[in-house]
């Protein structure tokens, strides 16, 4: 089985299935920096062994020719054809690949493969990412990370600068870390639940699209559009390194703490990351069995 979550692969995805659009409709309009991209990631999928090419162009191939007119209505045409930047995710924008239709409306495509996570976010980034405008509550945030922080350093030898050296000697040390990280972030979750819809669309997005999820054997392909805004939020903990995260507008995320490097640097922040998964949510999701 083919599997890879590089960036490098994802983008040789991207141009793949814009290579497939290409073909289907050799009149769209592509602008200059689709062009460049294009240019780009050729040589990223030429480097790809050649059972993972053949792979992604299939599948791409079947979600463009068997699956997308299902999602934009069959007399609909392309009429331009746009690889957007990953910064613009920053800005809740999370689509890849955005189509103007016939119509003049837009079909976006926010594009994975074979994992299902909405977002990798630091933890040291919290009260940005929830929408909080205000310096003191960042501050306080971010010594008690801090705080956290020296508490782990006080637990380690001095030549120790590896999690899993310190794993092997005693892995509460890692359990405790995660766990203090974890619960400072519940508690600024639940006090500023309010926040609720500003942490919803940086996790989800503020634009409409398709999310479309290319696995070995099959597409999956979930409609995010026309979701109803939370009001509210609450989170819990699960097994030291685990955030329960729950709206209510029915959604649910996990949001697992790990680290983002194998080194540290003693008495210097600590690079952690939450890999945040959608565990249940009132979205429509199709899965179309590649062949």
């Amino acid at each position: 089985m083919v599997q890879s979550n590089s960036n490098d692969n994802g983008r040789a995805l991207e141009y793949a299935l814009t290579e497939s659009l290409i073909l289907r409709y050799p009149n769209a309009i592509l602008d200059q920096d689709t062009i460049n991209d294009q240019q780009r990631d050729r040589e990223r999928f030429s480097v790809l062994p050649v059972a993972t090419q053949q792979y992604f162009q299939r599948n791409c191939n079947y979600f463009v020719n068997s699956v997308l007119e299902t999602r934009i209505g069959v007399n609909q045409g392309i009429l331009e054809l746009k690889r957007l930047k990953d910064g613009q995710g920053v800005e809740g924008d999370v689509t890849d690949i955005r189509l103007l239709l016939a119509d003049r409306t837009y079909y976006n495509i926010s594009l994975k493969h074979n994992h299902d996570a909405v977002k990798h976010q630091r933890p040291g980034a919290l009260v940005k990412q929830l929408g909080i405008d205000n310096t003191n509550v960042n501050t306080e945030y971010k010594n008690r990370i801090k705080e956290i922080e020296t508490v782990f350093y006080s637990k380690i030898l001095a030549q120790e600068n590896e999690f899993i050296t310190i794993k092997g000697r005693d892995p509460r040390i890692i359990s405790d870390l995660y766990r203090g990280v974890c619960l400072n972030a519940i508690y600024y979750i639940n006090q500023y639940s309010c926040y609720a819809p500003s942490f919803f669309t940086f996790l989800v997005g503020r634009f409409n699209f398709d999310k479309v999820v290319v696995r070995e054997d099959t597409i999956e392909v979930s409609k995010f559009m026309d979701i109803s805004m939370p009001t509210n939020m609450s989170a819990s903990i699960v097994e030291n390194s685990y955030i329960d995260l729950s709206f209510n507008n029915g959604f649910l995320f996990r949001m697992r703490l790990h680290t983002a490097s194998s080194r540290f640097e003693a008495n210097k922040s600590i690079s952690l990351k939450f890999d945040t998964r959608l565990m249940s949510n009132s979205v429509v999701t199709s899965i179309f069995q590649v062949s």
